[in-house]
């Protein structure tokens, strides 16, 4: 790990309902907390997946939820099924909609059906005054075409687009989060996501694992878990060539505020 103590970080987006992570959630959440992750946000794709998160948030003190359908799981539901996955919302762990969006990256669901979603749970978000979760791959056009509409705050997740995309997130008022995805290296010099990270204002920026997805370098292959955050804190001061107090002073702080903490 890291050789640096770190004392309050936020885990804003990590999956641990199923699996190893959620069979062994007590000492997942143990170790997060001894290496300086102080919160983390269980983030929904689905209704049961959901459910599961607002659990795990009553369970524990320091844990948190969000609820809504990811466009990978749009198909064969109806509004009904996300009126469901929304009544958890309720729920005073719920602090945000997500995560939601457009993934035009892989066929599972119809492009259509996942903008009516994506509409449908933006007003719900909107009405619901909750923040919201985007899901983003190969369709920042369309998303920002559709945000416009709504009167919401959003974080872009596991963000992966370059310095024009970034650039025009900041313009719209909305946040950016980072995983571990930005230590990995790039053959070709200077990679696309250390030249946003360069770029991004201290006050729009906040960090994630996506596990168990995305382990950072030097954990790449292995199962992600909140603990492992720390690297990707870590590389953003590198990039950013400011201390890693800094880093983690300021992306704590904006997850209070983003999220309402």
């Amino acid at each position: 790990m890291d050789n640096l103590k770190y004392n309050n970080l936020i885990d804003t987006h990590a999956h641990i309902q199923g699996g190893i992570l959620y069979e062994d959630r007590e000492n997942v959440i143990k170790r997060a907390s001894s290496a300086g992750v102080k919160k983390i946000i269980v983030v929904g794709t689905n209704l049961k997946d959901s459910e599961i998160a607002i659990e795990i948030a009553n369970e524990y003190e320091n844990i948190y939820a969000a609820v809504g359908v990811h466009p990978h799981d749009c198909n064969d539901v109806d509004k009904k099924y996300i009126d469901k996955v929304f009544a958890l919302s309720n729920h005073k762990k719920c602090k945000a909609i997500g995560e939601i969006g457009l993934d035009y990256y892989r066929d599972y669901t119809p492009f259509e059906i996942q903008k009516e979603f994506f509409h449908y749970q933006l007003s719900l978000a909107e009405t619901l005054d909750l923040p919201i979760i985007i899901h983003v791959r190969k369709a920042f056009d369309d998303v920002f075409s559709i945000l416009k509409n709504y009167k919401v705050e959003a974080v872009f997740h596991c963000f992966s687009g370059d310095l024009p995309i970034m650039e025009k997130v900041i313009e719209n008022g909305h946040m950016i989060s980072f995983t571990g995805s930005i230590t990995y290296k790039s053959k070709k010099g200077i990679s696309k996501m250390e030249k946003v990270i360069k770029e991004v204002p201290l006050n729009r920026i906040m960090v994630e694992t996506d596990c168990p997805y995305l382990s950072p370098v030097p954990l790449r292959g292995k199962q992600n878990e909140p603990a492992h955050i720390i690297h990707t804190v870590s590389a953003i001061a590198d990039y950013k060539q400011v201390t890693r107090e800094e880093i983690e002073k300021a992306t704590t702080l904006n997850a209070i505020n983003f999220f309402r903490l």
